[in-house]
């Protein structure tokens, strides 16, 4: 079997490959065939046994002492000389000349190896998957930045089986909305102001559940992956959306924290299977109440149905359809990260406003949608709300 040494397994692992001279020169080998990661040495002598082990040994306490993601430079005897160099290895200088009685001089090359943070998400075995061990989301994490105002965000993504058709240039929509949320971890606010949000992301098709339960921003690395299947509970995701920031708020009220208004993003291309009688009911005492300590904003995904079939969710919640796929989903997801900097860059009580891009339309009368004085669309927003008495 062969080892696909490009992905997963052996993508960050450092491999050295010991060869004799004359086998390379009969078996020419190439580095950017084998993978980046890999080191071809070769040797003229009959030292290569007796070297090898001790450079194995020096390349193993430098990495161990190394941090991922950093460099470390090693001496490497010029007779075990480096072939073929592979993109995690640069040559620096000639190093030092030591004497062995045995052998006589011998010329050490100075190299510098880098080995990049390793993704456990991708392991392969010839090419096959052999093991896939996801990221921890499903135990939340306490609350960081105790000093400053928090922000909660809930995102609620459909991932019933429409969400595998197909996008204007191929791509499923799945495909789609899972590469934006995974850009969430590249999101531009300073550490400071990622560890004061938040996040818990929902997904929901025959039923909803946590992917991601409650973190700080600055603990969210991407990597997660989206299981298309089934119908679309979008009651059942609007309630459970609901009581998630009802549970950090409590949190955060048991700690005392201070924390502004509650954010909820849903994102779905269908029509809800399921009867929304009660998420309308919970949606209009809670998201529609005077001082409400949530904002939702749900954002239609081609081809939804018509966003105004959807006023049972009451006007302080704001409807949005995407114009297309491959456009207006990057546009929605440009506008929660830029909702997000704007509300956590605030302070409690401040208005915000929000751009609404060009590629989404939004239903009048919800949200509080207004134009700016330039004539762009935008949602204005203000952070007064009441925690009491929240049902």
């Amino acid at each position: 079997m062969a080892f696909d040494c490009r992905n997963g397994l052996f993508a960050f692992q450092p491999i050295f490959l010991f060869c004799n001279r004359l086998f390379i020169e009969l078996n020419p080998l190439d580095s950017s065939v084998l993978g980046e990661n890999i080191t071809i040495l070769s040797a003229n002598k009959y030292i290569i046994v007796e070297e090898s082990f001790r450079f194995m040994r020096r390349i193993v306490e430098s990495w161990f002492e190394a941090r991922i993601g950093t460099t470390f430079r090693i001496n490497i005897l010029s007779e075990l000389s480096v072939y073929s160099e592979p993109s995690n290895a640069k040559w620096i200088s000639h190093g030092m000349r030591t004497w062995d009685e045995e052998i006589g001089w011998l010329q050490f090359e100075e190299y510098e190896f880098y080995f990049p943070d390793p993704d456990f998400n991708n392991f392969t075995l010839g090419g096959i998957p052999i093991m896939e061990t996801p990221r921890n989301y499903l135990t939340p994490e306490q609350p960081r930045n105790l000093n400053t105002a928090h922000q909660p965000v809930v995102i609620c993504i459909d991932t019933s089986g429409s969400m595998n058709d197909p996008s204007e240039d191929g791509r499923s929509k799945a495909q789609i909305v899972e590469g934006l949320i995974n850009q969430l971890a590249d999101i531009d606010l300073p550490e400071s102001d990622k560890q004061a949000v938040d996040i818990c992301i929902l997904v929901f098709d025959d039923n909803c559940r946590v992917l991601v339960d409650w973190r700080p921003l600055s603990s969210f690395t991407g990597g997660i992956s989206l299981d298309v299947a089934g119908r679309t509970a979008l009651g059942s995701a609007v309630l459970m959306a609901i009581d998630k920031t009802r549970e950090r708020r409590k949190h955060y009220d048991d700690v005392g924290i201070e924390s502004k208004r509650a954010q909820i993003f849903v994102y779905t291309d269908g029509e809800s299977t399921e009867d929304l009688t009660v998420a309308y009911q919970r949606s209009m005492s809670y998201l529609n109440r005077d001082y409400p300590s949530a904002k939702m904003y749900i954002t239609l995904i081609p081809p939804a149905k018509d966003p105004r079939e959807l006023t049972g969710f009451g006007q302080k919640v704001a409807i949005m359809a995407a114009k297309d796929c491959v456009n207006g989903l990057p546009s929605a997801f440009q506008f929660m990260q830029g909702s997000i900097v704007a509300w956590s860059q605030s302070t409690p009580g401040e208005n915000t406003q929000t751009s609404i891009p060009s590629n989404l339309n939004v239903l009048p009368g919800h949200g509080n949608a207004k134009r700016t004085e330039s004539g762009e669309k935008a949602f204005e927003e203000d952070d007064i709300w009441k925690w009491e008495d929240e049902t």
